[in-house]
């Protein structure tokens, strides 16, 4: 027998070895396999490391200018099942059921399929959460994430934008998103923040919720109404104030809509009715160069060569074929205006050829505002500044500079004369709101098939005690509508306009009074479905409350705001005077306001209010 070498032998338990080691690596393998099928440790630390680290940072919430909110987080609380771990189907189904409104056959249909995992409720309410907590059933769990949440619904859902996934798409969520979401600024903006921040808008909900009601009320009194939008902005600033359109949208459930409706009508274009571009040209006329040509006359018989291109470049400046930046753009909006596919059905006039035929209803809102501003120019802006609600600290953002800024350089162009030019061609309303309104018929050939549509254009000046306003309605609607049969609803765009234009300019008057002493209103305990439950549909119904109880309550000692509330509903016209919170009112507390058509508050601020002031102002007030 030949006796083996000792380096075969060694080689032969050199590979038993690694048979070994493989075989044991299997079996582990098979046998942390089983593990966690049966008691899913990987999968619970798993879910447990992801919830930890992987918890997203807090996104910035949404204010108006009141400090109404407009865009908050809430926890929205999902259930699943881990079927393993349950002791008892039976007692789980007859314990969740009832909870969640369940059908208890389907339910324990699904837990005696075999999934491991199942997902069995979304979105639960507060009181559900709470219930499911108490009864501390063995494989049922809790999965929180942070959902975005517009609590006003539809309200300026097309200023304000909406999120998925944590992402802004449109609006200011889009436009602020790196701010909402990290505290740092976009890449073309200096600064940045240590945490993310909260936004304070321009937007006021209470003139926004005017500008809803205007929009209903022209869908209501013209049934063939297929597009209607309203916005108002500061005429000195250029702040947005209230922006409402139809069809419009809930940013909740916005993937629910088509993307036409969740585009912003605001930015995109329009056709110019010749009224409109009538004006545009005798503003181009009259305002002359600065340099040789401040002597034009309209009719004089001057070469007007010099005159046409003076006329180009004031409409360029103005920025009417030009796309206008904004913080409430979309992420869809493209870098150059989109011309509409609609064309005029009756040919303009020949002298209106090089004036512009088309542009956005923004471009054109901003354009006349300038204009009526003698040349100041203004962008329009809706988020006024970041707010830090633990430390109050503030920060003004590009919408909106410092009252010290440095003057603008100045228009090479000449504006004298062209508000009287406007006001010569507008309607007076009852106040000194002047309304200039105009109509044009257009045509769309869509499919070899032609639409006609009646577009209304109104814009309206509203004077608001030195922060005064400017209002762009646009409507679209078919040609042939049935007329109301009262001849008396037979209303014109202009007085359904002229009817919210003193509410508006009341509720701007009182928003500059109050500015420097409202606070921040704070979100309620609960989740999502919970916040869901809370709506601001009020408009319309009568507050009986007030109305039966019409007796001057005591103001003494409350900021204007919480007394405002009080006498919400109250039918008297509130006079203020001075900023900070009430010292002195008229009429006495407890009187009956049957008769009264007036009221008077006086207001001081709080570091100069005193126990002898109150005193001296309760002895005087008689």
């Amino acid at each position: 027998m030949t006796k083996q070498s000792r380096l075969r032998v060694h080689n032969k338990k050199r590979g038993r070895r690694i048979l070994l080691y493989f075989a044991l690596v299997a079996a582990a393998g098979v046998a942390g396999w089983f593990v966690e099928q049966k008691y899913l440790l990987f999968t619970s630390f798993k879910d447990t490391y992801t919830s930890i680290s992987k918890t997203p940072p807090r996104r910035g919430e949404f204010f108006d200018r009141n400090l109404r909110q407009l865009a908050v987080n809430k926890e929205r609380v999902s259930v699943y099942v881990r079927t393993q771990e349950i002791d008892s189907i039976e007692k789980t189904v007859m314990e969740l059921a009832p909870i969640l409104s369940l059908d208890e056959a389907k339910l324990k249909a699904q837990l005696e399929s075999g999934a491991l995992r199942l997902w069995i409720a979304e979105d639960i309410s507060q009181d559900q959460e709470i219930a499911i907590k108490a009864k501390q059933l063995s494989g049922v769990f809790l999965q929180r994430e942070e959902k975005r949440v517009y609590p006003n619904n539809a309200q300026a859902a097309h200023l304000i934008g909406f999120v998925e996934n944590g992402i802004g798409l449109a609006g200011v969520e889009y436009y602020y998103d790196r701010l909402l979401a990290t505290g740092q600024l976009r890449h073309d903006e200096e600064g940045h923040f240590s945490s993310s921040q909260d936004l304070v808008l321009t937007l006021d909900l209470k003139i926004q919720d005017v500008l809803d009601g205007l929009v209903e009320e022209i869908r209501k009194y013209r049934n063939t109404t297929n597009k209607v939008l309203a916005y108002v902005m500061e005429s000195r600033t250029g702040a947005v104030i209230g922006g409402a359109q139809f069809p419009g949208f809930d940013p909740n459930s916005f993937i629910q809509y088509p993307q036409a409706v969740l585009e912003s009508q605001f930015v995109t274009s329009i056709l110019l009715p010749d009224k409109f571009r009538l004006f545009l040209r005798d503003a181009a006329i009259l305002q002359g160069k600065k340099e040789g040509l401040s002597s034009f006359i309209p009719w004089s018989l001057r070469s007007s060569e010099n005159i046409l291109g003076s006329q180009l470049q004031l409409w360029d400046w103005l920025g009417l074929n030009n796309k206008t930046v904004t913080d409430f753009r979309s992420s869809a909006q493209p870098g150059e205006i989109v011309r509409s596919d609609q064309r005029p059905v009756v040919s303009p006039p020949p002298f209106l050829e090089m004036v512009p035929e088309q542009t956005t209803p923004l471009n054109l809102l901003k354009a006349i505002t300038v204009i009526l501003n003698n040349g100041e120019m203004i962008r329009p802006f809706v988020v006024q500044k970041s707010l830090d609600l633990e430390t109050g600290a503030e920060v003004l953002l590009v919408g909106q500079e410092p009252e010290e800024k440095q003057e603008s350089p100045r228009t090479p162009f000449n504006f004298a004369g062209l508000k009287e030019l406007f006001y010569s061609q507008a309607r007076q309303g009852e106040g000194k709101s002047h309304f200039f309104s105009d109509t044009i018929v257009s045509a769309t050939n869509k499919d070899g098939h032609q639409n006609i549509q009646v577009n209304e254009l109104l814009l309206a000046t509203i004077p608001a005690g030195g922060s005064d306003l400017s209002m762009l309605v646009v409507v679209g609607h078919d040609p042939l509508e049935p007329r109301p049969r009262n001849d008396m609803l037979n209303k014109t765009l202009d007085e359904i306009v002229e009817e919210k234009v003193e509410r508006i300019s009341v509720l701007q008057q009182v928003a500059q009074s109050v500015a420097d002493v409202v606070e921040a209103e704070l979100s309620e305990d609960g989740n999502y479905q919970g916040q869901k439950r809370i709506t601001r549909k009020t408009q319309g119904k009568k507050d009986t409350e007030s109305q039966v109880a019409a007796i001057m309550p005591d103001l003494h000692g409350l900021s204007l705001r919480k007394s405002l509330r009080l006498m919400q509903g109250i039918p008297v016209k509130i006079s203020i005077q001075g900023t900070g919170k009430v010292v002195s009112q008229k009429p006495l507390p407890g009187t009956p306001l049957k008769g009264i058509a007036e009221s008077t508050l006086v207001l001081e601020n709080g570091e100069e209010m005193t126990l002898e002031k109150l005193s001296k102002h309760a002895a005087l007030k008689k």
